[in-house]
């Protein structure tokens, strides 16, 4: 681990220490980071990045890096535009060259004002408008070292079974619903979100809500459907609310299809990634504050979340709803894009989500060799999911884990199957994660 230099330029010294790119993302050994060297929180605001971005074109000047690289054999890579110099990188576009005093900085900026997003999409919001060499470098080291992340961040489980995806080829075509919570009361006895993702464009819209029942999941989705129009299909869990008489009917009369994830597996929803980010974003305003004050900061979780590239699409769920590119700021100086450019857009976004998808197949599977695939007629048992009773004197920690034996008759090929109790002749269907055999 690199150290920081003097306080006047707190910056690594990771510039031309390059890894390799799948080496490098991996954030969750922290055995060997020095915590000397982490980022302690500190207050970050956007009058100080306006302050800051005014001084570049004068500290660009005298920078002795962009004096070397426009001095040598890089010229074409190189230009002046509204009195900045800006480099070329890969992918052909300009970017403003930023001198080394800010880079740490610009980095810490865009991390704290965008709630801590990782490694991928932190380089996507720098590299809106900022490069240099070594940037992917210096925000590896920067994640890394940022000690709110380092204490407030789970490490995601590998899944097991084959590599299926919910997908969708436009905004507004399939939307993933479920409620995070319960959480500490609040005002009004607010307790629980509802959230609500676009699965295309993975913009996301949360409604705090006192209880989790059909009539408020009705009210709630109607308003959404009031903003951004009826979705094709709605995709949650088996809770009661969402498989009741009333769901079902509400949603046929306004012909609105109804999907569901296989049972005991919140991970077949795409919304349950979103809850991580909810929980990290609320975690990080309110640790050190009453609990209860949760509500105050969901609109800002959910403006930051709206903002941030997605690293399966390419673009802010923003822009993709809304039809508007993001300005530097964020979505307070957005403006309107044209049909033809939306269009594009969208194409590009649908292809860039094949191109994540394939790739993480492809690493799934070389990671993975020996997948698992259950066959009709296998006996097996599904895992328990019991509640303490204080009553009756019963705690779930000494309870059977599984119960069966069942017998597979229908492999549903999204990881689930359906199983036959050998003692009662009951089908249920299950997740091959909660399956023993």
């Amino acid at each position: 681990m690199s150290s920081i230099p003097a306080p006047e330029i707190p910056i690594s010294d990771g510039l031309g220490n390059k890894k390799e790119t799948t080496q490098c993302l991996n954030i969750n050994n922290t055995s060997t980071i020095n915590r000397r060297t982490l980022i302690p929180p500190s207050e970050i605001n956007t009058h100080n990045f306006t302050k800051w971005f005014n001084k570049i074109p004068d500290f660009q000047k005298t920078d002795e890096e962009i004096l070397n690289f426009t001095s040598n054999k890089n010229l074409d890579r190189i230009k002046n535009e509204n009195n900045f110099v800006k480099i070329q990188n890969r992918d052909k576009n300009f970017r403003i060259f930023l001198p080394k005093c800010f880079r740490e900085k610009i980095i810490k900026f865009y991390h704290y004002d965008n709630l801590h997003p990782g490694i991928v999409k932190l380089l996507n919001i720098v590299r809106r408008f900022f490069d240099w060499p070594g940037c992917q470098s210096d925000i590896i080291d920067f994640v890394n070292r940022c000690e709110t992340c380092l204490l407030s961040k789970k490490i995601n489980k590998k899944k097991s079974g084959k590599q299926f995806h919910v997908t969708a080829n436009e905004p507004g075509e399939l939307i993933a619903i479920d409620f995070f919570g319960p959480l500490p009361k609040a005002r009004a006895g607010l307790e629980k979100i509802l959230v609500i993702l676009d699965v295309f464009s993975k913009h996301v819209k949360f409604f705090p809500v006192k209880r989790a029942d059909t009539k408020t999941s009705i009210r709630c989705l109607e308003k959404y459907v009031a903003e951004f129009g009826k979705p094709k299909f709605i995709l949650s869990d088996n809770g009661t609310n969402f498989t009741s008489l009333e769901w079902y009917e509400h949603w046929r009369r306004k012909d609105v299809g109804l999907r569901f994830t296989s049972v005991y597996r919140p991970a077949s929803n795409p919304s349950e990634r979103i809850m991580q980010s909810l929980s990290e974003g609320i975690r990080m305003s309110v640790h050190d504050k009453n609990h209860g004050s949760w509500p105050s900061i969901i609109p800002e979780i959910e403006k930051k979340l709206n903002s941030t590239e997605h690293s399966t699409t390419g673009f802010p769920p923003f822009t993709l709803m809304y039809k508007s590119k993001l300005g530097p700021i964020g979505i307070q100086d957005a403006k309107p894009i044209s049909d033809e450019e939306f269009l594009n857009i969208l194409e590009k976004a649908k292809q860039n989500t094949i191109k994540k998808l394939s790739q993480r197949e492809n690493e799934f599977y070389k990671n993975n060799p020996k997948l698992v695939e259950l066959s009709i007629g296998d006996l097996v048992y599904v895992k328990t999911h019991p509640l303490s009773n204080k009553e009756k004197n019963f705690t779930k920690k000494f309870a059977k884990l599984f119960k069966g034996p069942f017998v597979v008759i229908k492999n549903n090929k999204n990881n689930s199957y359906v199983l036959e109790d050998l003692r009662t002749g009951d089908r249920e269907d299950h997740h091959i994660d909660n399956i023993k055999f």
